[in-house]
């Protein structure tokens, strides 16, 4: 067996052959094409039990997954229809996000396509002339070409048979073609595309990683080739001419086995199975969401559905060698016929059942229902029936029997319905039966829909009074038969509520008014009664009513004015509702004042209103005005200019009918201002020195301002700026002088209406002529890290009191110096200097940056030898790169531990004597601290 390598990290797309089917099932999902969200999830009420004779109430699904459309399961549609587009053999299909069919012609060595919408047909790749060439589609060539898969960017892949090769043909209009993997040469090996060989593939599929499976059906082994073009053998034990390929939603890969009629199983830890045989040559094999497999059988002219447990069923329609399959998501089957030169569209949607009913029962394909009458007595038989859509499918038995068992009657009890004083919307009818089975409830119909309907759950819904026929009725089981419906009157009396205002203190005076009640139901929104209120009053001698509501007063006092309302046999009697009525000797005015404003100038005219609320009910009504109780004025407006904040303004109003009488009414304080004096000020948003080009904000800021107060600004006298409160330029000159005139004629309380703040003259320094510049230097380039470098700035332009701030690689270093020296700089470092002169209007300046080179630090390795025995050749201890580092420290140790030679830095090599003296001949220790580092070791002294 083969390593199954990288197969269990393919996403699995287990309902189509390549990823474009899954592509377009996506597309239609989001976009709302497609009702079919989910697979169905069918069950049916079971078991049941029939009697001969007895038409049977219909046996529907309940659904409570996706749609199963209303089409017959295994309809056959033939592709192209016209004669003159049949293809010489057709061995593969496979479609687009759009629905299109793309098919291979054996025989022609050909790539077609199929425009199911207008069945049109039309040549993509290939010539007539067989051949292997590469290029533009109707320009390339092919050589039987016999299986086809395309990928989600739209790629098309072609096992081109008869030259051992994978084509890829690119999306059109062009169609572009190439050779993706293999060598031409019929043999089994693996490699990157060309390096690559097969013998005679056939079948393919896709996964959603883009790696693509072959049946190599002459090597008898399945391929795998990357999305980058490497091939791979993943299994070829025991396998005879594999032909067709599929993976499932568990990412299992199925092989159609066809020379041993057989589907195998491989899984994708390694795991190889038999999943069916009996078939007699499977060809080609596709699986959709739910585990149904779907496979050519070439040898028996047939099309196989094979479910998840492997039960295998032939499909309806004739077949003439059929070989190649694709399902396009839609639920819809295509299968590649081959000797009839056609593609063949096969439903695979709606509703089979695995057996026939008992005689006289009916199966529809279209809905699931089972209906008829029973003729035969039949024993009890399970009949599985399934339901399929786009999504998948669905499996449940029902069992069925069919017998002369005397059954039982079934016997409705069914009371009166008590809705004489109803007071809401739903009423259980409480109806019961001798057959007590929940599977055969007891069902209600209203004859009357506006009186009360029956609700899914088997309660009455009220929507108005009235009488209606509630009807009880039960369907027959296995052991009841089917109840005698019952009937009960249903009778609905509404309740009705009155509402009845408050009425309206009168006089002994007052005319004949009318009272008005209204009536509703108690908040169901059930239409009102329509019958008439009445009126009775419970004191005559002080006021009587009509029927109608007129009411009359007589005398004095009060009395209960009482709203009935009488039922009938569609609404229950209202309660009464009752409203006192209070008659005065005289109806006083009910007043109040309102002035025109709560703050006024002195001297300004204000005006105040008198508002009577219940002015309709006064004859020739009297105004008479006070200002701290002296009359003042008449009328129901009173206007003065003389008041001060002290003063009290009242008005007493009087009804001047057969009863007068008044009422005085006190107008709220107002608030009397004194005069004001407009001034204002100016502010600048600069101090000192302005520079030249500085943008300058002005801020006029009076003692009172609204919106009708007005400025004009002015410079040197001329008027600029908007009426603002702000003006901003920049723009100015040395000494202009920048004032503001505000106005405001509208305010009240204004003395003065204009002033003129104090002028502002701005102090503007122009830059100098010569800009002040900065250059830095560097003491040193390419050193060793961890040596110092001083850098110099140079400043022209500038005064005595600059300012020097040192940046390296934009960070702060340094202090306030025209040097900066540092031994921490890193190979690439940039090193500015900025520099601020005390000089007005000058901005900073910044230097050029000067990036150093520093070398990595040398490796110190001391000589193991040397022989100062004055031949001129090596008589000194030449330590190679430490005179680099000057800081350095050397010394030598004889084997007691003396110290015998020392030195900071190693510009003068050790010339191996102590004191002047020679040192003898022998081993030293010696020691060297250097740049942070430090090294140790022995050096032998020979002469």
């Amino acid at each position: 067996m083969y390593l199954f390598a990288g197969f269990q990290n393919a996403l699995s797309r287990c309902f189509i052959q390549n990823f474009s089917r899954w592509l377009l099932l996506f597309l239609l999902l989001v976009k709302g094409f497609y009702v079919n969200a989910q697979a169905p999830n069918i069950t049916y009420q079971t078991p049941q039990t029939y009697s001969p004779g007895e038409t049977i109430t219909p046996l529907v699904p309940a659904n409570t997954g996706g749609a199963v459309p209303a089409v017959v399961y295994g309809t056959t549609y033939t592709y192209p229809q016209a004669l003159e587009y049949n293809f010489g053999a057709s061995t593969a299909v496979v479609t687009d996000a759009q629905g299109n069919l793309y098919v291979c012609d054996f025989n022609n060595y050909r790539i077609k396509e199929i425009n199911v919408s207008t069945n049109e047909v039309t040549l993509i790749a290939g010539t007539t002339a067989n051949g292997a060439e590469n290029g533009p589609g109707q320009k390339a060539s092919f050589y039987e070409p016999n299986g086809i898969a395309m990928d989600a960017s739209g790629n098309l892949f072609v096992s081109d048979q008869g030259n051992n090769l994978i084509r890829k043909i690119g999306p059109g209009p062009d169609y572009i073609v190439s050779t993706f993997a293999g060598s031409g040469n019929a043999a089994l090996s693996g490699g990157l595309g060309a390096n690559a060989s097969f013998n005679a593939p056939k079948g393919m599929t896709i996964d959603g990683s883009g790696n693509i499976y072959v049946a190599d059906y002459g090597n008898n082994v399945i391929r795998k080739i990357t999305s980058g073009g490497f091939v791979s053998t993943i299994y070829g034990t025991s396998l005879k001419n594999p032909s067709g390929v599929c993976i499932d939603a568990s990412g299992n890969l199925y092989v159609a086995d066809s020379g041993h009629g057989s589907i195998v199983k491989i899984e994708p830890g390694g795991n190889v199975s038999t999943f069916v045989t009996g078939l007699k040559t499977p060809r080609d094999i596709v699986v959709d969401k739910t585990g149904n497999f779907y496979v050519t059988d070439q040898g028996s002219n047939t099309v196989k559905r094979i479910s998840p447990n492997g039960v295998i069923t032939t499909l309806p329609g004739t077949f003439n060698s059929p070989i190649g399959l694709t399902l396009d998501g839609l639920g819809n089957l295509y299968v590649a016929d081959n000797l009839s030169g056609t593609v063949k569209q096969i439903v695979v949607r709606g509703y089979i059942i695995d057996k026939p009913l008992p005689p006289g029962l009916i199966f529809d394909q279209k809905t699931g229902t089972i209906s008829g009458t029973p003729t035969t007595p039949t024993a009890k038989a399970d009949y599985t029936i399934t339901a399929f859509n786009s999504s998948g499918s669905s499996s449940t038995v029902v069992s069925i029997e069919v017998t002369n068992t005397t059954r039982l009657p079934s016997v409705i009890t069914f009371p009166a319905i008590n809705a004489s004083h109803y007071d809401g919307n739903l009423i259980i009818p409480n109806a019961t039966s001798s057959n007590t089975n929940p599977q055969t409830p007891i069902t209600y119909t209203s004859s009357d829909p506006a009186v009360a309907t029956v609700t899914a759950d088997g309660k009455l819904q009220i929507h108005g009074p009235g009488n209606s026929r509630i009807t009880a009725a039960q369907a027959g089981n296995g052991t009841y038969l089917p109840a005698t419906p019952v009937s009960v009157t249903l009778t609905v009396m509404l309740d009705q509520v009155i509402d009845f205002a408050p009425i309206a203190a009168k006089s002994v005076c007052s005319a004949d008014f009318s009272v008005s009640a209204t009536d509703h139901d108690e908040g169901f929104g059930f239409p009102p009664s329509g019958i008439p209120i009445t009126y009775s009053s419970s004191n005559p001698a002080v006021a009587t009513v009509s029927n109608t509501g007129m009411v009359h007063i007589l005398s004095t006092g009060t009395t209960t004015i009482t709203a009935s309302q009488a039922g009938n046999t569609l609404y229950n009697a209202a309660n009464s509702q009752s409203q006192t009525l209070t008659v005065n000797t005289g109806l006083a005015p009910v007043v109040t004042i309102t002035p025109g404003t709560l703050t006024l100038c002195s001297g300004l005219p204000v005006t105040f209103t008198a508002n009577v609320s219940n002015l309709s009910d006064l004859v020739n009504p009297t105004y008479q005005w006070q200002v701290n109780d002296i009359n003042a004025g008449t009328g129901s407006i009173y206007t003065t200019s003389t008041l001060s904040s002290t003063d009290v303004v009242k008005c007493t109003v009087t009804n001047n009918d057969a009863c007068p009488a008044t009422t005085t009414a006190t107008s709220p304080g107002i608030s009397i201002l004194t005069d004001v004096k407009l001034t204002a000020t100016i502010t600048s948003s600069a101090t000192g020195v302005i520079c030249s080009g500085t943008s300058v904000t002005f801020t006029a800021t009076p003692n009172y301002s609204d919106n009708d107060t007005n400025y004009q600004w002015q410079v040197n006298g001329t008027p600029v700026g908007n009426n603002s409160a702000q003006y901003v330029n920049d723009n100015f000159a040395n000494g202009d002088l920048v004032t503001c005139t505000i106005t405001n004629t509208q305010a009240p309380c204004l003395i003065t209406t204009l002033v003129m703040p104090d002028p502002i003259k701005l102090n503007v320094v122009s830059p100098q002529d010569a800009a002040p510049s900065v250059t830095i230097t560097a003491s040193a380039d390419n050193v060793y890290a961890g040596l110092p470098i001083t850098f110099t700035a140079v400043a022209t332009n500038v005064d005595s009191n600059v300012i020097y701030q040192w940046q390296v690689n934009g960070v702060n270093a340094g202090t306030n110096s025209n040097t900066f020296t540092t031994a921490k700089l890193g190979n690439g470092d940039n090193v500015t200097c900025t520099i601020t002169p005390s000089i007005s209007c000058v901005a900073p300046v910044t230097s050029l940056p000067i990036t150093v080179n520093i070398l990595p630090p040398l490796t110190i390795t001391p000589p193991n030898t040397f022989t100062p025995n004055g031949d001129g050749i090596n008589d000194l201890w030449e330590i190679a790169g430490l005179t680099t580092y000057p800081d350095c420290k050397v010394k030598t140790y004889n084997r007691y531990g003396k110290l015998v030679f020392q030195s900071v830095g190693y510009s003068k090599p050790w010339d191996g004597l102590y004191n002047g003296a020679h040192l003898p001949v022998g081993t030293y220790y010696y020691v060297i601290d250097y740049n942070k580092s430090k090294i140790s070791g022995y050096v032998q002294l020979v002469r």
